[in-house]
């Protein structure tokens, strides 16, 4: 029954996706949500009768994702509307009057009771749930609620970051966060189940199987990347006030051949988001350097730039003042000192509420 509702909700986006484009290409008319919602109501009844089957509330939500599509589209938020596939993630949006919920059971309207292993208590009733199928065959329900998030206590700490692959964070302070590397640990049995589904004849039933197989092998790897930048972002922002890191680009940098596979499974990206989200979230800092600030290259006891510094040297020693850095270490002092000083001239720092405070508490 959840398929058959996907499926339901894959084809009213499709087509009504195909019904924009063709109006704006022969008419140069832009159609919004009331058209495609009268042209929804006029299918059900003669033509595509077999869509009042499923609930009405998940295909005028289908309706609306593709009206804010649209939105995104025009505002530069986002590429052109694409059509959904039915081999991609598959997912139903139903609002209030779509659902209930009956002790830690899920009812959805024209489906009934769907029992649910909760991950959490819901801090409130869900103004929406969305029901999702991911590649790897698994469902989710994803509920929107109302939380008041309490800011974490200031600690008076700050610290500077440098990113990398050996390490993935190196603070100023000393801290070191290593790289678990999840796809290389996994890339053993992910190559063996590949074989196998290459020998498989496309379309086939053991083929089908066994992309699952593999959609779960990628399903694991990145449920624990996840899970790993979760858990680190969120002890971040409980033990420091202001966060400083580089401004890097991921987009670019995997287009290296030789080390996107390492980048990609670093998840910089990944963290710097969550740890943005979470500093506005709980009342911390995080502030950014210009990507091509060379904090590798100068001393952060002098100030002197080794311009013949290589990316291999993982230790170099200053001509002027001959203290020996480690690279990484050296560049994350570089980068703390380089924040401060873009926050005091009120550049480019992103606040969440907290003040600016000193590396340490002050005493009275």
């Amino acid at each position: 029954m959840l398929c058959r509702l996907f499926g339901c909700v894959r084809l009213v986006y499709n087509e009504m996706l195909a019904l924009r484009k063709l109006r704006w290409v022969e008419d140069g008319e832009s159609v919004g949500f009331a058209h495609t919602s009268r042209v929804l109501t006029e299918v059900k009844r003669e033509g595509l009768e077999f869509l009042r089957e499923v609930s009405s509330v998940p295909l005028q939500q289908c309706l609306r994702q593709l009206d804010q599509a649209y939105r995104n589209f025009f505002d530069g938020r986002a590429k052109y509307p694409r059509f959904r596939s039915r081999r991609g993630v598959q997912s139903a949006c139903f609002t209030r009057s779509g659902f209930t919920l009956e002790g830690r059971n899920l009812c959805l309207a024209k489906i009934g009771r769907i029992k649910v292993r909760w991950s959490r208590e819901l801090a409130s009733f869900p103004s929406s749930v969305t029901i999702i199928k991911d590649c790897a065959g698994r469902y989710f329900v994803s509920c929107v609620v109302e939380k008041n998030e309490v800011p974490f206590p200031c600690t008076g700490l700050e610290a500077g970051f440098d990113l990398g692959i050996n390490s993935l964070l190196v603070g100023s302070d000393g801290s070191e966060v290593g790289n678990p590397r999840f796809l290389d640990s996994a890339l053993e049995k992910l190559g063996a189940s590949q074989r196998v589904l290459a020998r498989r004849v496309k379309g086939s039933g053991r083929w089908g199987r066994q992309r699952l197989v593999v959609a779960k092998c990628h399903a694991h790897v990145a449920d624990s990347r996840r899970d790993y930048s979760e858990k680190l972002t969120t002890g971040m922002t409980r033990k420091y006030d202001r966060m400083f890191l580089e401004d890097l680009h991921p987009r670019g940098m995997v287009r290296n051949r030789r080390l996107a596979r390492s980048l990609s499974d670093a998840s910089l990206g990944m963290a710097r988001s969550m740890l943005e989200s979470k500093a506005v979230r709980y009342g911390k800092t995080v502030g950014f350097v210009d990507r091509f600030f060379p904090s590798s290259k100068l001393c952060s006891a002098c100030g002197l730039k080794n311009d013949a510094l290589t990316l291999a040297q993982r230790e170099w020693t200053c001509s002027g003042c001959l203290v020996t850095h480690d690279r990484d270490a050296n560049a994350s002092r570089n980068i703390l000192a380089e924040g401060r000083s873009v926050a005091a001239r009120g550049g480019r720092v992103r606040r969440g509420g907290a003040l600016h405070r000193p590396a340490v508490p002050v005493e009275a």
